[in-house]
């Protein structure tokens, strides 16, 4: 049976629920809604933010999961690492992996302190989750 993920807690937690949408959470969100188990409210509810976010320095691509099958990765090098966190807590409300290249182990400190599962790859200059 295909499934979304609903997350109760995580980065920029408000006590709402973060729906995780791929493709395959898409079509059973639709499934859901043709067989009356969810409102239309519902729906656009769960599809907030979607497909871009603007936050002001970069857009984010939320949509991207849908059409490639992998969130947006972050090009680290250029930005400070308050835009990273920004991005990674942007993507991390819509999915449960991160990848941001070119990072700097400043980067990584700043995020470590909001998502503590983030690895970081020294030789690749990779930070994961």
């Amino acid at each position: 049976m295909i499934e979304y993920a609903i997350i109760l807690s995580g980065i920029g937690d408000t006590g709402r629920r973060r729906v995780l949408i791929d493709r395959a959470g898409l079509q059973r969100l639709l499934e859901e809604y043709k067989s009356g188990a969810v409102t239309t409210n519902d729906v656009v509810d769960r599809l907030n933010g979607m497909p871009y976010e603007d936050l002001g320095f970069a857009k984010v691509d939320h949509h991207r999961a849908i059409r490639q099958g992998f969130p947006e990765v972050v090009f680290g090098e250029g930005k400070t690492p308050d835009q990273i966190v920004a991005l990674a807590r942007s993507l991390l409300s819509k999915s449960e992996r991160l990848l941001v290249t070119r990072a700097t182990p400043e980067a990584y400190d700043k995020l470590l302190c909001e998502v503590p599962d983030a690895e970081y790859q020294q030789d690749a200059r990779t930070i994961v989750v």
